[in-house]
């Protein structure tokens, strides 16, 4: 099947070869399933925050005061309306806890690792379409519970009425059938992701992520960071997707990457040179 791998293979290849979302099967982690650890990780405490992917979307009150709540308390609470606030998932952007990334052991060939993150989130919580401005790969590891994903390409942004990297278009709710005829059109994809299962996400792609059933998973960097797109993002100033394609063909060759490539590396002098005049 198109877009799905066996976990054998990306031990064997790594990235290499890969330009799309990949899910990948029989990705081995007894020690994530043990029943003792499951238990320990729904006891342990975690920081509710509203995600933050979503303060662009009409300049809501994303109600962020920080608070405690055991994992799994915050699981079992009752799924909040699909339009409401607190439908947003919990992300915690540093300090996953170390008991949980011991118990992942990710192929030596996906390159070194970086930026862990954990998400969690109730039946119906929804990250909506966006796309990071990173220039490594995530490798998205299922702890608890069923979550999809969706993911269209940095060109299909005309059909989500965007503003920086978000889309304005609301996506919530659509049916796997809705999901599968808007990724056909734009060649994109999507995946149901559980235990025992993982995905590789190439950067610059829109994706949205909708809890099937409370969840939770690790979001991992891995492979090589691409320093001139770095200092570009770094560089203040606004950006949008049309920057994020000229990345993303960069990042990923074919027929257009040549003049892309050409237009960021001079971008690049152009900031060492800034660079070179503050030191001055």
């Amino acid at each position: 099947m198109r877009d799905v791998i066996e976990f054998g293979q990306l031990r064997t290849q790594g990235l290499a070869g890969l330009t799309r979302p990949t899910k990948i099967v029989g990705f081995p982690q007894p020690a994530l399933q043990d029943p003792k650890f499951q238990a320990d990780l729904r006891a342990m405490r975690f920081p509710v925050v509203n995600n933050y992917l979503n303060d662009l979307l009409g300049g809501r009150d994303l109600g962020s005061a920080p608070r405690s709540i055991a994992l799994g308390a915050y699981l079992d609470t009752p799924a909040p309306p699909a339009d409401s606030v607190n439908a947003l998932e919990m992300v915690l952007e540093a300090g996953v806890p170390q008991a949980v990334l011991d118990r992942i052991d990710l192929p030596q060939s996906l390159g070194p690792t970086r930026h862990p993150r954990f998400f969690a989130g109730r039946q119906g919580s929804c990250a909506d379409m966006h796309f990071d401005w990173l220039s490594h790969w995530l490798f998205q590891v299922p702890l608890i519970g069923r979550k999809h994903f969706a993911f269209l390409p940095i060109t299909a942004a005309s059909a989500l009425d965007v503003k920086a990297n978000f889309a304005r278009r609301n996506l919530r709710g659509l049916s796997l059938d809705d999901w599968s005829a808007l990724v056909a059109e734009h060649d994109g994809c999507h995946f149901i992701l559980g235990p025992g299962e993982a995905l590789v996400q190439p950067p610059f792609w829109w994706h949205c992520v909708t809890y099937l059933e409370p969840a939770a998973t690790v979001s991992i960097g891995v492979g090589e960071v691409d320093p001139v797109i770095d200092a570009i993002v770094a560089e203040p100033g606004p950006r949008d997707w049309k920057l994020a394609a000229l990345f993303n063909a960069r990042l990923h060759g074919g027929a257009q990457a040549q003049g892309p490539s050409r237009m960021v590396d001079a971008m690049h002098a152009a900031l060492k040179a800034k660079a070179a005049q503050r030191v001055g």
